[in-house]
């Protein structure tokens, strides 16, 4: 389960990343930012909208956008608050998008992005998974989590070396 510093943390990473598209489109509305996330982190699927609309209700609260209407579209657009925000953490939005791509890169080449598309269409048919098959895979997912954990210390050493 996703602990409240762990939520923060990826609600700032949002931000940013939304922040950082704004930047870079000029302006957008809903579907272009969802589409230019996807782009930018090579994902198959786009950035619902149950995430993103709120984060920019947020972000407009907090004076770093401005949104107005076109035609049936809400645009928005980044504040001269906006603007000078992305300029002063300019290097943060950066690596923070840089880590982004490096964990959805580790996921697409896992396949974990096709384990996820298979367990939702699992849950939309209702298809109940027998507890044996549940617990071959609980044992290949803890697997799994054995040899990253074991990369992980392995580079956490390399790194204290390297101090």
């Amino acid at each position: 389960m996703l602990d409240s510093i762990t939520l923060v943390k990826i609600k700032g990473a949002l931000k940013y990343v939304i922040l950082y598209s704004i930047f870079e489109l000029g302006r957008a509305h809903g579907y272009e930012l969802r589409q230019y996330i996807a782009k930018l982190f090579n994902l198959k699927y786009v950035p619902s909208n149950g995430i993103l609309y709120p984060t920019l209700h947020e972000l407009e609260k907090e004076g770093f956008l401005i949104s107005h209407n076109e035609g049936r579209k809400r645009v928005y657009e980044l504040t001269s608050k906006g603007v000078d925000y992305v300029y002063t953490k300019k290097q943060e939005i950066y690596d923070t998008i840089g880590k982004i791509r490096t964990m959805f890169n580790i996921i697409n080449r896992l396949n974990i992005d096709k384990l996820i598309s298979v367990v939702q269409i699992l849950w939309e048919k209702n298809v109940v998974i027998p507890n044996h098959v549940v617990e071959v895979l609980s044992k290949k997912v803890l697997e799994i989590i054995e040899i990253l954990n074991t990369q992980l210390e392995s580079n956490s050493k390399n790194c204290d070396i390297n101090q």
